[in-house]
């Protein structure tokens, strides 16, 4: 895991998410999912220096590091430049998987369930980060 003090874009993006989730949309996003994602992102090379973050739509928490409450329902590993194109809309997930700029993990029994929502979720976030004016 990298230091902490890291200077990732994504970290500006990840701040966001955490901003909106304790907003009234930010709560209703949070009671209709109740799932747990974990992103590792890397600098440069997926799997070296990565920064952790779990995005925790049980509690409406976006926060700096691994799960403490068991396994998340899902993991996904992304370079820093990749995942700001995901969430702004400029790269497809799909492709980004395809070109193993993307790695996900997800954890059966919920692999169906996350996998919709992880749609939903990329969806949301692109339309979410268009409106607020992130570029």
């Amino acid at each position: 895991m990298a230091d902490s003090s890291s200077n990732l874009k994504s970290d500006a993006i990840m701040e966001q998410m955490k901003q909106h989730l304790a907003t009234d949309a930010g709560k209703q996003v949070t009671n209709k999912i109740g799932l747990v994602y974990q992103f590792h992102i890397a600098p440069k090379k997926l799997g070296f220096d990565e920064v952790v973050y779990t995005v925790d739509l049980k509690k409406g928490e976006v926060t700096k590091g691994s799960y403490e409450g068991g396994k998340p329902d899902a993991s996904f590993s992304f370079k820093d430049e990749d995942f700001v194109k995901v969430a702004l809309g400029k790269m497809n997930p799909q492709i980004a998987f395809m070109r193993f700029d993307l790695s996900m993990d997800f954890f059966l029994p919920k692999f169906l369930l996350c996998l919709c929502v992880h749609v939903l979720m990329c969806l949301y976030l692109m339309w979410w980060l268009m409106d607020v004016g992130v570029r």
